[in-house]
């Protein structure tokens, strides 16, 4: 409830500053010189507008204000905290002895006496009061050192389920990208042997043409022969036949 209570009265604190600063800027901002002033600055690149980025100053002023004072809250409700180690550390002040009272003015009465060695404290009783309260913090410092050890073991589980978690994933993208590299494989030798089957069909298709083209320039070449010939066959007919024309002309 202490912790907050101060963190509502810092938030506080730095909303009031922001609102005062907010005023005071602009109520500088209805002045015409001071434009001007500005967008002068902004002219020569040597200043900013400041009613585009005022806001966002303000804001990342006020969340820091807002962090320091919560820091120091924390630091003071948790001095033993090991996040806040690297900030100076804070002792709270020691507690001071009570008083011990005024001597009262002698009395003849005993008991009266008695009434007042009662009401004075005595050394005893301050030491054991010191020694309850040094064991009261020796007991809040076990605590705190106990929640600490119980806030790390539960970060190191965490951690070890995420590194697992981790590994299985790792894992099942290795057997993925085995199995797809065994794919990938498999394709390439099917794809070869596809290759190597037409390459084959290929090369006697070819062969068989070859035998072919041979065979025809063979028939041809007979063919021509034959004409040849039969031209030959013709021409000396044709002798002949003009002989026996001129023979049966004498007769």
């Amino acid at each position: 409830m202490q912790m907050q209570t101060c963190f509502l009265v810092a938030v506080h604190s730095v909303l009031g500053f922001y609102h005062r600063f907010l005023r005071i800027t602009l109520a500088l901002m209805d002045f015409p010189s001071t434009i001007r002033f500005i967008a002068q600055a902004s002219e020569v690149s040597c200043g900013f507008i400041l009613l585009g980025y005022v806001s966002r100053i303000f804001n990342i002023l006020g969340l820091i204000l807002i962090l320091f004072f919560t820091l120091k809250i924390y630091r003071i409700s948790h001095p033993n905290s090991k996040a806040l180690k690297h900030f100076p550390p804070y002792y709270p002040p020691p507690r001071s002895p009570p008083a011990p009272a005024p001597a009262p003015a002698p009395a003849p009465a005993p008991k009266i006496h008695h009434a007042v060695d009662a009401d004075i404290p005595k050394p005893s009783s301050r030491k054991k009061s010191q020694m309850e309260d040094a064991l009261d913090d020796k007991e809040d410092h076990v605590e705190d050192e106990v929640f600490d050890v119980m806030a790390l073991r539960n970060l190191v589980k965490f951690e070890r389920q995420r590194f697992s978690a981790a590994c299985a994933e790792i894992e099942n993208e290795r057997i993925a990208a085995a199995s797809a590299a065994e794919e990938a494989m498999a394709m390439i030798l099917r794809l070869q042997n596809e290759k190597s089957a037409i390459e084959i069909q290929a090369n006697q298709f070819r062969r068989m043409m070859d035998q072919k083209q041979d065979y025809d320039n063979e028939v041809i070449d007979n063919l021509r022969w034959s004409i040849v010939h039969h031209e030959n066959q013709k021409s000396l007919l044709e002798e002949q036949l003009a002989i026996y024309r001129e023979k049966l002309r004498q007769i």
